[in-house]
């Protein structure tokens, strides 16, 4: 997790660190489908 001021986490960057995070997520899990299955 990253641990950043809330000055910086506006309403405007929560939703798009948000997807950061699920996007990376999702890649993971797709990674280790294809190198794992």
């Amino acid at each position: 997790m990253l641990f950043l001021p809330k000055e910086l986490l506006g309403l405007s960057w929560a939703p798009i660190i948000l997807f950061i995070f699920e996007a990376t997520f999702l890649v993971n899990q797709n990674l280790d489908d294809v190198f794992f299955f």
